[in-house]
């Protein structure tokens, strides 16, 4: 650690020492501006570059490009009569090259006698008026400290979205947990785009996208429409941008995480693609470091966008991603063993999806987008011990394939109309061989020998979604869904209804409520015949919450929520049955203040008050969930004095997660055991943690160099993630495991 903190250090002064080519640095920006509803390109235009009288016009399809803009960030205004401005922050020129940007307009009619006209050109919404809607753009990902550029890091800074500490890159949602969480990637629905995540385990550090490969980045917290099933806690969408329609650009990065190259460009006239692959470097800082744990990884992501005609467009996205880790040492690991064993583990997980979106355009005012996709996944591994030299052995691999089609039409200034039917059809197979485990109580989690090939499942579904928009200031959304299952031979239908309600010129009110389902999947299902009578969990949700506009750059929402959770899924100690015989709740209130960059200031301030209850039965006791998190602060301010540097900090403070605690140890069957306390009645200690980021842009002839520092955990705190149990000399020995310390982690970025 001394001798990278060294490094860093020697390093940090060179950010400097290359001089700026001052001679002719210049960049254009091309782009498309459409209507937010009905996705149609606008013609005529405005866009301005706020503070220069530069600016252009959009043509017949919507296109529009500004030449000779000088290299660095800036902002660009879209104008047009009849819709809401839009103004795009930290639009990066690059010198020689061409940035793009989509500018999104909302349709709207202010009546001159209502004495209120609504406006905020920095912050947009959709028709719907989705609630508990957080949206990011990608420089905010990349340029957001101790993130190390990744999309998961700096969402766990979003209210509602708890920190487990560590490079831990799942979410928890309201208090759910991490598999309740739909993410979509350019209309498919995918398992989990996270390096090293595996079912059923609360893992995976980084994500397989990396920002420069992103259009716009939506997270939906709660109270997500009827278009969205099968999950109880949020929707995660990712839109990945289409290549350049003009020429050729490329971005090469390197930093501890890995090496990356990124390149997009036009095929022909009418295609246009882009590609990014990666390469992790985990394997050799670890061997470096003398740690016992080798991960290694690569990942390749590509889009393909063919314009058949003007109301004609084919999207096809397509990635694929390796993970292998290999460990050797002592476990000590709670709580499984009672004794040091030297052990082996081998694992691979590989991912893949393909799929192609087709939208037509089939009016002025509607659009009908079509998907197809294919996702797969498979997980293998290989663990041993000296004490247990029978090998546990997983084989997991899961296929889905995925049609899906959704028709949005505007009927007139008032309503729109959303409907949409989907069919998968799913291919588990899980072949599962592990030995008996002693564990720290004394207990014994018994043998398990899989061999689940089960015929292939369906699952098909259908929603419709209407939108009144009564007048300028009262939006109403309602929409139902039904869900069949045949593996569980279920019909679940979900109501849901959201409002919004402008009070006055800045402040809005907002409310939603809604049925929600899952589905049991092949993972819980496989571990005992038992388990094919698991029906699916249900929760409720209900928000209330207030939109307060502080400037035209800055924004405050308050919102309150309950989820009230049925049929949970209940787990043996003892066995590998499943019932549905829990219920749970969870609430809280969040507070979000976000301000977009303006006056080369951003920044925002989250906070959350939760708390997340569950019960395995009607008569058994109520306990905090292994994810409840009664507060968390964060707090994210970014400086830009000049187009060339860039400071950045985030702030953390959060309570520790519940655990059940070890209270002593006794003798049992001429062993130690441990004896535990009520289930997760003690808490890891507070997390606190401070990160800064530096960032330097150098502009030459024809290309951009970026360097910068990301230091986290700049106060060196030891924060806890968990306690490793072990019983030695006839007592309870308690080890921490922590968090990282002081690190430094440096990058680079060339564009050209």
């Amino acid at each position: 650690m001394k001798k990278i903190i060294l490094i860093a250090l020697c390093l940090l002064p060179l950010i400097n020492i290359f001089p700026d080519i001052k001679s002719a640095m210049y960049g254009n920006i091309e782009g498309q501006v459409i209507d937010r509803a009905t996705q149609q390109p606008l013609k005529m235009v405005n866009i301005i570059v706020i503070g220069t009288s530069i600016g252009a016009s959009t043509d017949e399809t919507g296109h529009f490009i500004i030449k000779h803009l000088t290299v660095g960030h800036h902002r660009l205004k879209a104008m047009m009569m009849g819709y809401k401005s839009q103004i795009i922050t930290e639009v990066q020129v690059a010198a020689g090259r061409v940035t793009k940007i989509e500018f999104k307009l909302e349709e709207t009619v202010v009546k001159l006698n209502s004495g209120i006209v609504v406006t905020s050109d920095y912050f947009q919404q959709d028709a719907e008026r989705p609630i508990s809607l957080k949206s990011l753009s990608p420089r905010e990902i990349r340029n957001s400290a101790g993130t190390a550029e990744d999309i998961y890091m700096i969402l766990k800074s979003m209210p509602g979205i708890a920190s487990m500490g560590g490079p831990n890159a799942n979410m928890i949602v309201r208090g759910g947990a991490p598999d309740e969480n739909l993410t979509i990637l350019d209309g498919m629905e995918i398992y989990s785009p996270i390096h090293f995540s595996q079912p059923n385990m609360s893992m995976g550090i980084i994500s397989i996208i990396h920002p420069s490969l992103l259009k716009s980045v939506d997270l939906m917290t709660g109270g997500f429409s009827a278009e969205y099933g099968n999950k109880l806690s949020s929707v995660f969408k990712m839109n990945i941008k289409e290549g350049h329609r003009s020429e050729w650009t490329q971005d090469y990065s390197l930093n501890m995480a890995g090496f990356g190259a990124l390149i997009d460009g036009p095929i022909s006239k009418n295609t246009s693609m882009i590609l990014s692959v990666r390469r992790g470097f985990f394997d050799i800082i670890t061997n470096m470091m003398d740690r016992p744990v080798a991960p290694r990884y690569w990942d390749g992501v590509a889009k393909l966008t063919h314009r058949i005609a003007a109301n004609h467009k084919l999207d096809l996205t397509a990635f694929y991603f390796r993970d292998n880790l290999t460990k050797d040492g002592i476990v000590k690991d709670p709580p499984h063993s009672m004794r040091k064993e030297y052990y082996h583990i081998e694992k691979e997980i590989i991912g893949s999806a393909i799929g192609l979106n087709w939208t037509w355009m089939t009016s002025h005012d509607g659009f009908l987008k079509t998907t197809v996709s294919y996702t797969g996944n498979r997980w293998n591994s290989e663990s041993g011990s000296e004490a247990v030299p029978d090998m546990d052995t997983e084989d997991i691999t899961e296929e889905q394939l995925l049609i899906k089609t959704v028709f949005t039409n505007n009927l007139g200034r008032q309503f729109s109309l959303k409907t949409g039917i989907s069919m998968r059809g799913i291919d588990p197979q899980h072949i599962v061989s592990m030995t008996p485990d002693t564990m720290i109580t004394g207990l014994i989690n018994p043998a398990i020998h899989i061999a689940f090939r089960p015929d292939r499942q369906y699952r098909a579904a259908g929603f419709m979604q209407t939108t009144w928009k009564a007048s300028p200031l009262f939006t109403m959304s309602g929409g139902l869904r039904g869900d069949y299952y045949d593996f569980t031979d279920e019909l679940k239908i979900s109501p849901r209804l959201s409002l919004h309600w402008q009070l006055e010129e800045r402040l809005a009110f907002n409310a939603a409520w809604g049925n929600y389902y899952q589905t049991p999947n092949a993972f819980q299902v496989s571990r005992d015949i038992r388990n094919i009578s698991l029906q699916s969990r249900q929760a409720e949700h209900a928000i209330i919450g207030l939109e307060y506009l502080i400037a035209p750059d800055t924004k405050l929402t308050l919102e309150a929520y309950h989820k009230e959770m049925n049929d949970l899924f209940v787990s043996s100690d003892t066995t590998n049955l499943i019932t549905n015989s829990g219920k749970g709740s969870s609430d809280g209130i969040e507070l979000y203040i976000q301000k977009k960059m303006s006056d080369r200031w951003v920044g925002s301030l989250s906070y959350t008050l939760s708390k997340s209850k569950r019960q395995d039965g009607a008569k058994l006791p109520e306990y905090n969930y292994e994810f409840d998190q009664t507060h968390n602060l964060t707090a994210i301010i970014g400086f830009a004095p000049n187009n060339n540097w860039r400071f950045g900090m985030k702030i953390q403070y959060a309570t520790g997660m519940p655990y059940t605690p070890v209270l002593g140890m006794a003798h049992q069957n001429g062993v130690n055991i441990a004896l535990k306390g009520p289930k997760n009645s003690e808490r890891y200690p507070d997390i606190f943690r401070a990160d800064l980021r530096i960032d330097r842009h150098f502009h030459f002839a024809g290309w951009t160099l970026t360097a910068y520092v990301d230091i986290w955990n700049i106060t060196n705190r030891d924060n806890i993630l968990f306690y490793n149990y072990e019983i030695a000399e006839n007592k309870v020995k308690l080890n921490p495991s922590y968090d990282f310390k002081l690190l430094p982690t440096l990058g680079l970025t060339a564009q050209f």
